[in-house]
């Protein structure tokens, strides 16, 4: 029985690579240890009882056979000369993180999360361009755009490509519902998404399909906030030089060679995960978790690091500026309020309140939402009226005065503070540090998931 297949991994043994003309590039551990590569028309299943042979036609541009590089560093380096030829980009620092993206690519089946990329900017600002280059060199880059959501669940779970979805806001209302899942969950490695057969011939069976792979879009609007957290933002800018108008398409020919013998290099001895550093800095540890941990030196490191720590400044200046931490502050003005650990719902809304123009402020009903979604409990007061109140669980304040570094301090004294005017100092909540550069890192562990064209 023959199998058509871009690629196919036996963990720990042999992986193979759709190349140029029809063949396989195959990279196999030896009896004696030691690894070899070389090309095939076809290759035996693990059980025997089939061969893989490669597709007629790919979605993406294969590369040719492995081509040698010569160190990590340098590979790394002519990927960012690649992309600044092609498209200037205003944050230096992004080059870094496209690079280290091209690289985990290539590496996807030894992490558990995989970032995306939102390219964000005005019209004509190379968008396009850019998603392009990075499907010039990244593993099965699929550049794609308004194509059927069945097409795309299709090949994210038979090929685990990277999906380059550009100017996906234009996408229709329904295309987009319908792909929900898949860019929502499909940053976790194993995730599924479910379902259910349009046609009328498909029968009453969910299909199940798996969703994990890179994936990039592109717009003139931020995503949702869902879609969003998954995303390194990278903003494009109209070019002040004159640009190619082409791609080069041999210099890119070379990069997904030299870029595959990379892929073989390191399915030799898969990465040690750091599950601290993954941790260690919410969704923004996350999505950098990859580009961090494979970055060939201390200077791309450093470079992604402050690329990351400025996002998530971003999201914490952010968070303390949302409704919710701005009752959060309003709460802790009020506190010294509370009667037997009880404060008003009223004093509350008084604290928030105060210093807003009329059209901003909020009544009881509309703060009453918030402080339930924040954990408080609603209580009475023991006066005449009951007055409606919440249990001032001091534990539950200090964990959101740290959530959303609040601190007591006025809206009105805030307003001051941006006029201009003279306020006093006033202490700050704590909130964990921004991501600090790695350091290198022994790669030992063996545990690699199955992904590419085969179950």
């Amino acid at each position: 029985m023959k199998i058509k297949t871009p690629g196919f991994i036996v963990p720990g043994l042999v992986t193979g690579e759709q190349i140029t003309n029809r063949k396989f590039a195959v990279h196999e551990k030896m009896p004696d240890g030691s690894w070899r590569t070389r090309e095939t028309f076809e290759f035996a299943t693990p059980d025997g009882k089939g061969v893989f042979v490669p597709m007629e036609k790919t979605l993406w541009s294969s590369a040719g056979l492995p081509i040698e590089y010569e160190n990590e560093t340098k590979l790394f380096q002519e990927i960012i000369e690649f992309v600044k030829k092609h498209e200037p980009l205003r944050d230096l620092n992004a080059y870094e993180n496209l690079a280290a993206f091209t690289f985990a690519t290539y590496r996807m089946e030894e992490f558990s999360i995989t970032p995306y990329l939102n390219l964000l900017g005005p019209r004509g600002t190379g968008k396009t361009r850019l998603m392009e280059l990075l499907a010039a060199v990244c593993y099965r880059g699929w550049f794609v755009t308004h194509p059927s959501p069945a097409s795309v669940y299709y090949v994210v779970d038979r090929y685990a490509p990277t999906l380059l979805a550009d100017n996906y806001e234009f996408w229709s209302k329904e295309s987009r519902r319908e792909l929900d899942g898949l860019f929502n969950a499909g940053y976790r490695a194993g995730t599924v998404v479910p379902r259910r057969p349009k046609d009328e011939n498909g029968g009453n069976e969910l299909e199940v399909y798996r969703v994990f792979c890179p994936k990039v879009i592109s717009g003139t609007r931020e995503p949702s906030d869902a879609l969003g957290s998954r995303c390194i933002r990278i903003r494009t800018a109209r070019a002040s030089e004159p640009v190619p108008m082409f791609v080069d398409s041999e210099w890119a020919a070379r990069l997904r060679g030299e870029l595959l013998a990379y892929r073989f290099k390191h399915f030799e001895t898969p990465l040690q995960k750091d599950q601290e550093l993954m941790n260690q800095y919410w969704r923004v540890g996350e999505i950098f978790y990859p580009l961090l941990t494979i970055a060939p030196d201390e200077t791309a490191a450093r470079k992604i690091a402050e690329f990351a720590s400025g996002i998530y400044n971003e999201e914490v200046e952010e968070e303390a500026a949302s409704f919710d931490a701005e009752v959060v502050k309003a709460i802790l003005n009020a506190q010294t309020l509370a009667i037997g650990g009880k404060l008003a719902v009223t004093q509350i809304v008084d604290q928030f309140n105060n210093g807003r123009d009329d059209d901003e402020k909020v009544n009881s009903r509309r703060l009453g939402w918030a402080l339930r979604r924040l954990g408080f409990r609603k209580a009475r007061l023991s006066d005449k009226t009951a007055t409606r109140a919440i249990e001032l669980d001091k534990g539950l304040l200090e964990h959101l005065q740290r959530t959303y570094n609040a601190s007591a301090v006025s809206v009105k004294s805030a307003i001051s503070d941006i006029k201009g005017e003279s306020v006093p100092d006033t202490p700050l909540g704590t909130h964990p540090q921004p991501p600090k550069t790695p350091e290198t890192q022994e790669t030992t562990e063996t545990t690699v998931t199955i992904k590419g064209g085969v179950s």
